[in-house]
């Protein structure tokens, strides 16, 4: 998108959520299909490549942002 930041912060992680909700949301893009199941640490991550939404921290937590 052209966005090169002059400066860096530091913030606490649940603010990360938050910011990224008043933004509306973000994209970011899967560079290649990822499927992987550890049941141990009960994480399982499932995408497709390509755009996808995030919204405050959770991935589809809302409807899909406009492009």
């Amino acid at each position: 998108m052209g966005f090169e930041p002059d400066y860096q912060v530091i913030v606490e992680w649940e603010a990360v959520g938050e910011i990224v909700d008043a933004m509306g949301g973000v994209w970011f893009d899967v560079p290649r299909n990822m499927n992987y199941d550890d049941p141990l640490q009960n994480l399982y991550i499932h995408q497709e490549n390509g755009l996808s939404p995030a919204h405050g921290g959770r991935r589809h937590a809302g409807p899909p942002l406009p492009p």
